[in-house]
């Protein structure tokens, strides 16, 4: 019995390990409105220092573990935030941000 428990928890903790590993995820970053690729959009991962930017095509590629969240910037967009959850492809659609069409309309404006 103490034997069978023990292979238990070997068991559990090497699939625990396996989830948390680093792998390759890539994907595409696109406008929602007309699904067009957003060139140089910053994809980082939150709680990180690890960032990289989108290509001409508007794709990326970067290491992650299952758990890790992607966070999804590009200018005069919203920034979204992505769970992984053990996905190697993660396509990404951006909405305008209005408020800062509104903004730059209004400083437009003052002039």
């Amino acid at each position: 019995m103490k034997r069978l428990w023990l292979t238990a928890i070997c068991c559990c903790v090497a699939l625990s390990l396996a989830r948390a590993q680093e792998r390759a995820i890539s994907g595409t970053v696109f406008d929602a409105h007309d699904s067009c690729p957003l060139i140089a959009a910053t994809v980082s991962l939150k709680g990180s220092t690890v960032s990289v930017k989108t290509d001409k095509n508007g794709c990326f590629t970067l290491k992650a573990d299952g758990e890790a969240w992607l966070i999804v910037r590009y200018n005069g967009y919203k920034t979204v935030e992505v769970p992984v959850r053990q996905r190697a492809l993660i396509d990404v659609a951006l909405q305008k941000d209005q408020q800062t069409d509104e903004q730059a309309l209004l400083s437009n404006d003052e002039r």
